[in-house]
């Protein structure tokens, strides 16, 4: 029963391995890290308006420092892109 299941094991890790072959070094560690971040602001981010209430700011404050995060990509992105290449 257990070299079964040692044997599904190492079927169903070849499998993954050969799906994924093609991330191998930095993409691997960029895609990890690009999931572990957004996965952090996912959690983050539906009390950030609680967090603004709770200091005194009012809904269209809120908005403004949601609207931030997308203004600050459209300036950084380009040039890190440019730097990158």
């Amino acid at each position: 029963m257990i070299s079964r299941v040692i044997g599904y094991t190492v079927q169903v890790g070849y499998r993954v391995t050969n799906t994924f072959s093609f991330m191998r070094g930095n993409v691997l560690v960029l895609s990890v890290s690009g999931a572990l971040g957004m996965f952090a602001r996912s959690m983050v981010f539906p009390y950030v308006p609680l967090y603004i209430m709770s200091l005194g700011g009012q809904p269209e404050e809120i908005g403004i420092v949601y609207a931030l995060g997308p203004l600050g990509g459209l300036l950084v992105f380009p040039v890190a892109g440019y730097l990158a290449d």
